[in-house]
Protein backbone atom coordinates (compact mmCIF):
# COMPACT_ATOMS: atom_id res chain seq x y z
CA UNK A 1 0.00 0.00 0.00
CA UNK A 2 1.23 3.55 -0.80
CA UNK A 3 0.35 6.53 1.64
CA UNK A 4 1.39 10.20 0.56
CA UNK A 5 1.61 13.10 3.13
CA UNK A 6 1.93 16.61 2.38
CA UNK A 7 5.13 18.26 4.55
CA UNK A 8 4.06 19.71 7.84
CA UNK A 9 3.80 23.72 8.02
CA UNK A 10 6.19 26.89 7.67
CA UNK A 11 6.21 29.98 8.13
CA UNK A 12 6.16 30.40 4.49
CA UNK A 13 2.63 28.58 4.52
CA UNK A 14 1.57 30.86 7.52
CA UNK A 15 2.33 33.86 5.43
CA UNK A 16 1.03 32.52 2.19
CA UNK A 17 3.94 33.28 0.18
CA UNK A 18 5.21 30.58 -2.82
CA UNK A 19 7.85 28.04 -1.43
CA UNK A 20 8.54 26.22 -4.30
CA UNK A 21 12.11 24.76 -3.97
CA UNK A 22 13.18 27.29 -1.85
CA UNK A 23 14.46 25.30 1.16
CA UNK A 24 12.18 26.63 3.79
CA UNK A 25 12.31 24.57 7.10
CA UNK A 26 9.27 23.04 9.23
CA UNK A 27 8.34 25.45 12.05
CA UNK A 28 6.76 24.67 15.61
CA UNK A 29 3.27 24.16 14.25
CA UNK A 30 4.41 22.29 11.76
CA UNK A 31 6.70 19.89 13.82
CA UNK A 32 3.73 19.11 16.17
CA UNK A 33 1.57 18.26 13.41
CA UNK A 34 3.92 15.37 12.64
CA UNK A 35 4.29 14.39 15.67
CA UNK A 36 0.27 14.39 15.95
CA UNK A 37 0.58 11.95 13.23
CA UNK A 38 2.77 9.45 14.63
CA UNK A 39 -0.33 7.20 16.36
CA UNK A 40 -1.65 6.66 12.76
CA UNK A 41 1.60 6.21 10.96
CA UNK A 42 3.10 3.21 13.31
CA UNK A 43 -0.37 1.57 12.73
CA UNK A 44 0.67 1.64 9.05
CA UNK A 45 3.47 -0.65 9.44
CA UNK A 46 5.79 0.80 7.07
CA UNK A 47 8.35 -0.99 5.25
CA UNK A 48 10.16 2.93 4.24
CA UNK A 49 9.69 6.33 3.39
CA UNK A 50 10.32 8.02 0.26
CA UNK A 51 10.77 11.93 0.92
CA UNK A 52 11.55 15.11 -1.22
CA UNK A 53 15.01 16.30 -1.33
CA UNK A 54 13.68 19.79 0.45
CA UNK A 55 14.03 20.34 4.30
CA UNK A 56 10.92 20.83 5.06
CA UNK A 57 9.96 17.24 3.31
CA UNK A 58 12.70 15.91 5.31
CA UNK A 59 12.14 17.41 8.78
CA UNK A 60 8.74 15.80 8.12
CA UNK A 61 9.55 12.71 7.80
CA UNK A 62 12.24 12.39 10.31
CA UNK A 63 9.68 13.12 13.14
CA UNK A 64 7.60 10.22 11.60
CA UNK A 65 10.41 7.89 11.49
CA UNK A 66 10.88 8.49 15.32
CA UNK A 67 9.46 5.14 16.80
CA UNK A 68 9.44 3.07 13.33
CA UNK A 69 12.32 3.80 11.93
CA UNK A 70 12.55 2.54 9.16
CA UNK A 71 14.82 3.74 5.84
CA UNK A 72 14.08 7.18 4.63
CA UNK A 73 14.90 7.56 1.02
CA UNK A 74 15.57 11.08 -0.22
CA UNK A 75 14.64 11.22 -4.21
CA UNK A 76 14.34 15.01 -5.93
CA UNK A 77 11.72 13.76 -7.97
CA UNK A 78 9.25 13.97 -5.02
CA UNK A 79 10.32 17.97 -4.33
CA UNK A 80 7.96 20.88 -4.92
CA UNK A 81 7.30 22.66 -8.63
CA UNK A 82 10.10 25.66 -9.05
CA UNK A 83 8.12 28.87 -9.43
CA UNK A 84 11.23 30.48 -10.32
CA UNK A 85 11.53 34.33 -9.78
CA UNK A 86 7.93 34.07 -7.57
CA UNK A 87 9.49 32.01 -5.09
CA UNK A 88 8.92 33.78 -1.71
CA UNK A 89 5.99 36.41 -3.06
CA UNK A 90 2.92 36.15 -1.20
CA UNK A 91 0.09 34.22 -3.18
CA UNK A 92 -2.20 37.18 -2.66
CA UNK A 93 -0.05 39.40 -5.29
CA UNK A 94 -0.49 36.97 -7.95
CA UNK A 95 -3.81 37.47 -10.39
CA UNK A 96 -5.55 34.76 -12.58
CA UNK A 97 -3.25 36.64 -15.42
CA UNK A 98 -0.34 36.22 -13.90
CA UNK A 99 -1.55 32.68 -12.72
CA UNK A 100 -1.99 31.97 -16.70
CA UNK A 101 1.64 33.20 -17.49
CA UNK A 102 2.88 30.21 -14.37
CA UNK A 103 0.48 27.42 -16.90
CA UNK A 104 0.76 28.75 -20.79
CA UNK A 105 4.71 30.34 -20.26
CA UNK A 106 6.52 28.85 -17.32
CA UNK A 107 9.61 29.93 -19.04
CA UNK A 108 9.16 33.64 -18.48
CA UNK A 109 9.56 33.55 -14.78
CA UNK A 110 12.25 30.85 -14.78
CA UNK A 111 9.86 28.53 -13.53
CA UNK A 112 9.69 24.69 -13.79
CA UNK A 113 7.08 23.48 -16.66
CA UNK A 114 4.32 21.18 -15.52
CA UNK A 115 5.19 18.92 -17.70
CA UNK A 116 8.68 18.21 -16.25
CA UNK A 117 7.01 18.00 -13.14
CA UNK A 118 4.67 15.01 -14.50
CA UNK A 119 8.14 13.76 -16.56
CA UNK A 120 10.17 12.82 -12.80
CA UNK A 121 6.94 11.70 -10.92
CA UNK A 122 5.97 9.24 -13.93
CA UNK A 123 10.03 8.12 -13.30
CA UNK A 124 9.43 7.91 -10.01
CA UNK A 125 6.54 5.79 -10.08
CA UNK A 126 7.79 3.51 -12.78
CA UNK A 127 11.37 3.08 -11.06
CA UNK A 128 9.69 2.52 -7.84
CA UNK A 129 8.67 -1.12 -6.32
CA UNK A 130 4.98 -0.16 -4.26
CA UNK A 131 4.51 -3.54 -3.99
CA UNK A 132 5.78 -2.69 0.26
CA UNK A 133 3.71 -0.20 2.44
CA UNK A 134 5.65 2.89 1.54
CA UNK A 135 5.22 6.45 2.31
CA UNK A 136 5.45 9.14 0.54
CA UNK A 137 5.91 12.78 2.09
CA UNK A 138 6.26 15.43 -0.46
CA UNK A 139 4.41 18.75 -1.78
CA UNK A 140 1.45 19.82 -2.76
CA UNK A 141 1.79 20.91 -5.98
CA UNK A 142 3.53 17.24 -6.39
CA UNK A 143 0.73 15.79 -4.76
CA UNK A 144 -1.69 17.36 -7.57
CA UNK A 145 0.59 16.06 -10.37
CA UNK A 146 0.65 13.03 -8.34
CA UNK A 147 -2.87 12.71 -8.72
CA UNK A 148 -3.36 13.86 -12.21
CA UNK A 149 -0.58 11.20 -13.02
CA UNK A 150 -2.63 8.23 -11.89
CA UNK A 151 -5.13 9.13 -13.64
CA UNK A 152 -3.61 9.94 -16.96
CA UNK A 153 0.02 7.85 -16.25
CA UNK A 154 0.79 8.22 -20.01
CA UNK A 155 1.01 11.18 -21.30
CA UNK A 156 0.57 15.55 -19.16
CA UNK A 157 -2.07 17.52 -20.94
CA UNK A 158 -2.86 21.35 -19.73
CA UNK A 159 -6.50 20.94 -20.12
CA UNK A 160 -7.07 18.08 -18.39
CA UNK A 161 -4.75 18.79 -15.24
CA UNK A 162 -6.78 21.88 -14.80
CA UNK A 163 -8.86 20.67 -12.50
CA UNK A 164 -6.43 19.20 -10.44
CA UNK A 165 -4.68 22.07 -10.04
CA UNK A 166 -7.30 23.93 -8.01
CA UNK A 167 -7.02 21.16 -5.30
CA UNK A 168 -5.70 21.87 -2.15
CA UNK A 169 -3.81 19.38 0.52
CA UNK A 170 -3.60 20.60 3.93
CA UNK A 171 -0.39 20.16 5.68
CA UNK A 172 0.28 16.87 7.45
CA UNK A 173 -2.71 15.45 5.49
CA UNK A 174 -2.27 11.66 5.18
CA UNK A 175 -3.87 10.52 1.64
CA UNK A 176 -3.48 7.54 -0.22
CA UNK A 177 -4.92 6.70 -4.17
CA UNK A 178 -7.85 4.36 -3.62
CA UNK A 179 -8.58 1.99 -6.46
CA UNK A 180 -9.21 4.09 -9.06
CA UNK A 181 -6.09 6.32 -8.65
CA UNK A 182 -7.87 9.11 -6.76
CA UNK A 183 -6.45 10.63 -3.40
CA UNK A 184 -8.61 10.43 -0.58
CA UNK A 185 -7.42 10.90 3.00
CA UNK A 186 -6.51 8.24 5.26
CA UNK A 187 -8.18 8.58 8.82
CA UNK A 188 -6.28 12.16 8.72
CA UNK A 189 -6.70 15.02 7.41
CA UNK A 190 -4.02 17.07 8.81
CA UNK A 191 -4.14 19.97 11.05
Amino acid sequence: MIYLIRHGQTDWNTARRIQGTTDVPLNAVGQKQALTLLPEIKALKLDRIFVSNLKRARETAEILNREIQVPIIADDRLREISFGKWEGRSVLDLSDSVWHQFYQHPEQIGSEPLINVFQRVKSFFEATDLSRNTLIVTHSGTLRIMAYYWEHPESFDFKTYIPFSRVSFRNTSLLCPDENGRLSYFESEGI
